[in-house]
């Protein structure tokens, strides 16, 4: 490779002193910039420091919550494509939650005898290991985290009445395991006021409960 052309030898109009200068504190800035650090490939091993953007990136604001646990945000980015591509339907809304560890029993409207009202679903969301960070699984900003989910990956026409509930396995006795009720409303129009009852209890195995109700949007 032929070197390059003394300055001494390039016209004024083509590189002054002033853009020589210029060139070689640019030059010295990008000596450290590494074009890799703009190349993001996998979400379970990038730095913590660039997890915000990876959210904006992967268009999951909807999706996170704050104070959430960094290994569920990490899986949570990594599976974005499947979850944007599941969009809208029941397979999607399950798949954005089992990104964050909670397992989901899900009945539609037309599994109901008699049939509910048309698109509504009863959900019973299994919650056994914290979601957002300092909390245990059944406290409120869980439950809102794994709403908040929800709400994001459905379709707007559905109506949601959910419960929480832990999955365990004990020795009942008499009195010893009861139903405990909080609701949290998330305000929107809603399509019917059935009323719906799940059990709380199965075999030897004890459900501790609370409740939600995520309406359907208007058009």
């Amino acid at each position: 490779m032929s070197d390059f052309i003394p300055a001494i030898l390039v016209p004024p109009g083509v590189s002054d002193q002033r853009d020589r200068d210029f060139i070689e504190a640019l030059s010295q800035t990008l000596a450290t910039f590494r074009p890799s650090a703009l190349v993001v490939q996998d979400a379970l091993t990038a730095p913590a420091a660039l997890l915000a953007i990876m959210v904006v990136e992967a268009a999951l604001l909807d999706f996170i919550s704050p104070d959430m646990r960094e290994d569920l945000m990490r899986a949570m980015i990594d599976a974005a494509p499947e979850i944007h591509a599941m969009r809208g339907t029941v397979a999607g809304v399950k798949k954005a939650l089992e990104t964050i560890g909670v397992s989901a029993r899900w009945t539609q409207w037309w599994q109901e005898e008699p049939k509910a009202y048309h698109d509504t679903h009863k959900v019973v969301l299994f919650i056994n290991d914290t979601v957002i960070n300092g909390h245990a699984p059944l406290d409120l900003p869980n439950q809102k985290a794994a709403a908040r989910i929800i709400a994001a990956a459905k379709r707007h026409s559905q109506d949601i009445a959910i419960q929480y509930g832990v999955r365990g396995e004990a020795t009942l006795r008499l009195g010893a395991a009861s139903r405990r009720g909080r609701t949290v409303r998330i305000m929107a129009p809603q399509l019917g006021d059935a009323a719906y009852s799940i059990s709380t209890f199965a075999g030897t195995g004890a459900y501790a409960l609370r409740s939600i109700r995520i309406n359907a949007k208007a058009a």
